[in-house]
């Protein structure tokens, strides 16, 4: 694909408050988002961007709550629907996602580099990198119910629900130590050989993917037997690992391979591509809710979004300083970024972000004079409108379709089906005026009794895959005889 020229207008509705942007990133391709941003109040929204950070935020960004010191590790509990926040200096920060407010701290061992929740037991897990520890924190009590000895300098954690073990990527011991989270007892380790760093369980094969501080390398061990059965090589210094159920690929960052990520099939442990990022790619996320992979981007403080149905950078989002863990409730669909530079976590909303992976669904009827109110029912959505043309944004998919004429008039096609692939499509609806159901709502073209209907014909539009009723060729913006 060569490059495309990207052209973005934005139309602000001032009466409600909300701007509207469209964007376009090839002839006939029109992708739409709508920005719903929420101020806290008695402030506007420039007060509370300058208050927060000194700049205006991004469209998806929706707020900021402070932290401890230099956070650098996130875990979303979702049976009490709160967020743990771990802090360089000793703690973890508590953030209630419902209120969105930070509610306390619980001290930890030393150096808290990560964080997971245990949803078989409600417990959350915390990796202490310079006590050689983990941290029990009972979810639901906020209490630290205990400590686990693990290998030397754990770097990160990772639930296995498959047999409810967890594993500790240890990275000055070169192993992993496997967590039975029934007892909270080490039961195994894994000697890897590598540094790790990072590590995510893939739900459809039972694997862990272990990033290697130390070489190019991600180690995939068998969590059923906690044996070691292969290696990938990926980017030179991976750092992040994520998997999404969705496809079964895992994701790596790499830090030192030119900011990209790598994608592994999980189905055969193979290389299937790339993906760039910003700059220092230090944390991944997967939103199911859009099938959507998130990179935080420690030096450009910001986030990548990649659509993974196609595997393709779809926008960024401007967050706080040096970003370095990323997680998502799917209870309220809040992204929750750690901004180890700024202590604090931004608030993103995935529906509010640049949503270049929809693409337009025009329906156009030019021939109708204003005043004529038409209508198209989408996948249970309506627009009405006395325009000339309903636009939709859709992400690729199949969808069908009612049209409800204009007050007079028939419809053709009054139903259909169409396919959303690669493009943006162009609906050409025909009008007919029916001299038997009265003036209606007017069009250019105009019929007494006795004589001949007109019609009214829509542009002619591209829309491959498309089945439009029985209309199949029009002649563009014509009036003829029947």
């Amino acid at each position: 694909m060569g490059v495309s020229c990207v052209v973005i207008v934005a139309l602000a509705l001032v009466s409600s408050g909300t701007a509207v942007w469209f964007t376009a990133s090839r002839p006939g391709n029109a992708r739409a988002f709508v920005n719903l941003p929420s101020t806290p109040p008695g402030q506007t929204r420039a007060d509370w961007k300058a208050s927060a950070h000194g700049v205006d935020g991004a469209p998806g960004t929706i707020g900021w709550i402070p932290v401890g010191p230099h956070p650098q590790g996130e875990a979303f509990d979702s049976t009490n629907g709160r967020l743990y926040v771990t802090n360089y200096q000793n703690t973890v920060s508590v953030i209630n996602c419902t209120t969105e407010q930070y509610v306390g701290s619980i001290p930890v061992g030393l150096a808290p580099l990560a964080v997971t929740f245990d949803p078989m037991n409600g417990d959350i897990y915390v990796v202490n990198g310079n006590s050689d520890n983990v941290t029990v924190i009972n979810g639901a009590t906020g209490a630290v119910s205990g400590s686990i000895i693990v290998g030397v300098s754990p770097q990160a954690i990772a639930f296995d629900g498959a047999n409810g073990h967890l594993f500790t990527a240890n990275y000055l011991s070169r192993n992993l130590s496997v967590i039975d989270g029934a007892t909270n007892a080490v039961v195994d380790s894994v000697s890897i050989d590598a540094l790790p760093e990072a590590i995510a369980f893939d739900t459809t094969n039972g694997f862990l993917y272990v990033a290697d501080d130390s070489s190019s390398n991600v180690t995939v061990v068998n969590g059923a037997n906690n044996s070691v059965v292969g290696t990938v090589r990926v980017g030179s210094l991976p750092s992040s690992v994520v998997f999404d159920p969705t496809n079964g690929f895992v994701y790596v960052a790499s830090t030192n391979a030119g900011n990209k990520l790598t994608i592994i099939d999980g189905a055969n442990d193979s290389v299937v591509g790339s993906i760039p990022t910003g700059l220092v790619p230090l944390a991944l996320a997967y939103v199911p809710a859009f099938d959507y992979v998130y990179t935080a981007n420690y030096d450009t403080g910001d986030l990548t979004v990649i659509d993974a149905a196609l595997n393709v950078v779809i926008g960024s989002e401007a967050v706080g300083s040096q970003p370095d863990a990323v997680a998502y409730d799917g209870t309220n669909g809040i992204l929750y970024v750690a901004n180890w530079g700024s202590n604090d976590v931004s608030m993103v909303d995935p529906n509010t972000l640049f949503c270049l992976a929809c693409l337009g669904i025009t329906f156009v009827a030019p021939g109708l004079q204003t005043g004529g109110q038409w209508s198209v029912t989408m996948n249970s959505t309506t627009q009405s409108t006395i325009s000339n043309s309903i636009v939709f944004s859709e992400r690729s998919g199949n969808y069908q379709f009612t049209v409800e004429p204009a007050p007079g008039y028939t419809a053709s096609p009054q139903s259909g089906t169409l396919t959303l692939s690669d493009v943006g499509v162009t609906v050409p609806i025909k009008f007919t005026h029916s001299p038997s159901n009265g003036s209606g709502g007017g069009g250019n073209a105009t019929s007494t009794p006795g004589a001949p209907a007109w019609e009214v014909w829509a542009l002619v539009g591209v829309a491959a895959g498309m089945t439009i009723g029985t209309a199949s060729v029009f002649l563009r913006g014509r009036l003829r005889r029947r």
